[in-house]
């Protein structure tokens, strides 16, 4: 009886051990343009953590195209999803993003994979894999469109 319970806690620390995930915050860049584009990721995660509509509007190319919305989802642009934020900040609680997986990378574009967990209410949280494709401007990396 005893190697049965030892058995199944050892299966369960096994199975959470391998479902766990690096927050963004912990990912280690190789370069130092994928450090800019975690800063630039941070940045928007605190933005949207804090509903800071100006700080989230920063992250973006004045010509970005931005996909919003649950299962109706729309692309918007930089000045639309502005208004669209408050109805948003409703909706959505808090997002955690995870380690970024930078799928191209080159001196002037970048599309990078995040997997993040994203709090409805404090009971419904739910995974969304989204696509980031940055665009290098003005000394910094900034998002030109964002799609889930």
């Amino acid at each position: 009886m005893g190697k049965k319970i030892l058995m199944l806690v050892l299966s369960i620390f096994i199975f959470v051990s391998c479902i766990s995930r690096t927050e963004l915050i912990d990912f280690k860049p190789n370069s130092l343009d994928e450090e800019l584009i975690k800063n630039e990721l941070v940045k928007h995660q605190t933005a949207r953590n804090n509903w800071n509509i100006t700080g989230i509007i920063s992250c973006y190319t004045d010509d970005a195209k931005i996909m919003t919305g649950g299962k109706d989802r729309i692309i918007v642009s930089k000045n639309g999803y502005t208004f669209i934020l408050q109805e948003e900040f409703r909706k959505i609680r808090k997002i955690f993003y995870y380690e970024p997986k930078i799928i191209f990378l080159n001196q002037e574009e970048a599309r990078v994979m995040i997997r993040s967990r994203v709090e409805r209410t404090e009971k419904e949280t739910i995974e969304v894999l989204s696509t980031f494709f940055f665009v290098y401007r003005n000394g910094g990396w900034k998002i030109r469109e964002r799609i889930f």
